[in-house]
């Protein structure tokens, strides 16, 4: 199965990272080990990267902050 999630920040990437981001890559982790391809989309990477492949799948890093909207 295909899954992206989304999400602002990336635990190990951005400063202001911390529960939700851990449990995102937690499920982007067993998600993959049992076979599944996940794509993160994320807010702007502060080194300027563009997408990274990690063991979790593959990141892309938007060029804007996402925001919330309710």
């Amino acid at each position: 199965m295909k899954v992206c999630i989304f999400s602002k920040y990336v635990y190990g990437v951005h400063m202001k990272a911390g529960g939700m981001e851990i449990n995102v890559r937690d499920l982007a982790y067993c998600l993959t080990k049992k076979g599944h391809e996940v794509t993160i989309i994320s807010s702007h990477h502060p080194g300027d990267i563009i997408k990274e492949q990690k063991d979790k799948g593959t990141i892309f890093y938007t060029a804007t902050t996402i925001t919330q909207t309710h």
